[in-house]
């Protein structure tokens, strides 16, 4: 995302145990943290079906398209 507005990335970082440790405190917060930090894939598949085609890949998008 950083590559795609042309914006350099932070120099900070939050260490993951630190969220590990958050995670312990209730399976609430626990389901949060794993949507935050976790990995998603979704199908475009009903989108292509509905006739939605991209115009453009993310990586081909620069900060003076928005």
């Amino acid at each position: 995302m950083f590559s795609a507005l042309d914006r350099t990335i932070p120099k900070w970082s939050i260490p993951k145990f630190l969220f590990d440790m958050a995670s312990l405190i209730s399976p609430r917060i626990k389901y949060k943290l794993n949507k935050l930090l976790g990995d998603e894939c979704y199908s475009s598949v009903k989108l292509e079906a509905l006739g939605f085609k991209a115009q453009k890949k993310l990586k081909d998008i620069n900060k003076t398209d928005f």
